[in-house]
């Protein structure tokens, strides 16, 4: 980021990242939905605890990387100084440990309820650490190119198991018929989408997976991902996934064909259409999203 921060307030509005806390609230409502599917009573106020956790978690990920971004930004002296630079840091840091100390009493008040279980813990653990590794220098996963690696493992598999266990542990299995497919969809979406800013990230030396291993190999990954993920729907239905949740999903094939099609048109060298490449690839998460939503929901 490379503006001064001359505002804590508004630095800290800017790094909040609207569509990632929407990720994490649908798939946590995913994990969730298994429970309620396969017939296990659902707490409301766990719900809305691990609710609390799950967006404390992804709102601290993001002023991590926000606090590490102010860290070494270069003092400008006509628009800030090393004290006011200081200040903002050390509230910065503030803001992050309350929330971490919210989201522990969180997860004591779910101790004292009973309700916290081995399976659950051992997730959240490594939910922190993976944003630890993505965040926090020397490792900074995100600013060495893997930063959508570990955004779809969180937000794909870790937020609703997180999810699904608070209610109903022994389910996982089936959980992960579901989840782990659309973990390669959204690293292909976010493959997708990060192309319209390749020649700007290439440029100013922003690293990320589209960056790293380049267009040219960037684009058939994308396109293998779309398909394994409609592969793998296709293999979790053989293994017992009920065909009820899976079939409408299927149904979305020709839009996963449709966005392969525009990956190959500009890697072809056609005039890019940016907008119509961003709803394409963010309307297929979307409505396969809603699909799941439904079957498990209604």
């Amino acid at each position: 980021m490379e503006e001064s921060p001359s505002n804590l307030l508004n630095f800290l509005v800017r790094w909040i990242h609207p569509w990632q806390l929407l990720a994490g609230l649908a798939f946590y409502c995913l994990g969730v939905g298994v429970g309620y599917y396969t017939g296990s009573p659902i707490d409301a106020g766990v719900f809305w605890i691990g609710l609390s956790i799950i967006i404390l978690l992804l709102l601290s990920w993001q002023y991590i990387k926000g606090y590490y971004a102010l860290l070494f930004l270069p003092v400008n002296r006509k628009r800030t100084n090393l004290q006011t630079k200081r200040i903002h840091e050390s509230g910065l840091l503030l803001v992050i440990f309350t929330f971490l100390a919210i989201g522990a009493v969180l997860t004591v008040i779910l101790f004292a309820r009973e309700k916290m279980n081995l399976p659950a813990l051992v997730i959240i653990g490594m939910a922190l650490l993976l944003v630890f590794f993505d965040a926090i220098p020397p490792f900074g996963l995100a600013s060495r190119g893997y930063g959508e690696v570990t955004r779809a493992v969180i937000i794909a598999n870790l937020i609703p198991a997180l999810g699904l266990t608070l209610q109903s542990p022994s389910f996982l299995p089936f959980l992960m018929k579901l989840v782990f497919p659309l973990t390669l969809l959204i690293l292909a979406i976010e493959l997708a989408i990060s192309l319209e800013g390749y020649g700007q990230d290439l440029s100013t030396g922003r690293l990320t997976l589209m960056v790293r291993i380049g267009w040219e190999r960037g684009i058939p990954l994308h396109n293998i991902l779309i398909l394994a993920f409609y592969l793998l729907i296709g293999v979790a239905v053989l293994t017992g996934l009920p065909w009820s949740l899976s079939w409408p999903v299927l149904l979305t094939l020709p839009v996963g064909l449709f966005l392969i099609w525009q990956m190959l048109q500009l890697a072809a060298g056609a005039k890019p259409r940016w907008k119509l490449l961003r709803y394409t690839a963010v309307g297929l998460l979307v409505v396969i999203l809603y699909l799941y939503m439904f079957g498990l929901w209604i």
